[in-house]
């Protein structure tokens, strides 16, 4: 039978936040109202007892806690590359650009951002339940890896004059956790003054 999984904050330090616990011969365990501390890195033993006694042991991959949100940095309309560049009226018929920067995770880092492009200011955020209609209603939530510009390109006709456009940006950590921000907006513009 299984002997038990003990939880540690390090290789060294084994045993130091659970000891030994049999579980029987599970294949699984949950423990819940551990002494977990955000940013230190854990992992767990799994010891086997056969009946003759004889005993080997493994220890997981480490995994780091976080139970918090990304740190929400700047997203602007437009191309560009620093916090100050922001469009609010553009001529480009095709094209929508985004750009941000200052987004970070202090404890498991951001893993990717996801975009979407909608009509409507989102009040929630994109990829639940609930949203409001015209949010993500021109360019779906979309993963787009871990970049800070993106741009898309519709087909003619898609953006429509005098018509604004927001862009919502979703940072998601290395815990699947979530945070996000919008645009202001920019208004596609397709007359001459």
């Amino acid at each position: 039978d299984r002997d038990g999984s003990p939880l540690g904050a390090s290789t060294t330090h084994l045993y130091d936040i659970l000891p030994w616990e049999s579980v029987g011969t599970a294949t699984m365990q949950t423990k819940s109202g551990l002494p977990l501390v955000l940013g230190s890195i854990y992992c767990v033993s799994v010891r086997w007892i056969n009946n003759a006694r004889r005993v080997s042991q493994a220890t997981s991959d480490s995994v780091m806690a976080d139970d918090t949100v990304p740190v929400v940095g700047y997203v602007h309309d437009g191309p560009g590359s620093g916090p100050t560049t922001d469009i609010d009226y553009q001529s480009d018929g095709v094209t929508i650009r985004a750009h941000w920067g200052l987004w970070f995770d202090p404890e498991s880092l951001v893993e990717y951002y996801a975009w979407c492009i909608s009509t409507t200011l989102p009040s929630s955020m994109p990829g639940y339940s609930g949203n409001p209609a015209g949010v993500c209603d021109v360019r779906g939530l979309t993963n787009i890896g871990n970049v800070t510009s993106i741009s898309h390109t519709f087909a003619s006709g898609v953006l429509q004059h005098d018509r604004e456009y927001y862009v919502t940006l979703v940072a998601v950590n290395r815990a699947t956790i979530r945070s996000w921000k919008n645009t202001d907006g920019v208004v596609v513009d397709l007359t001459p003054p």
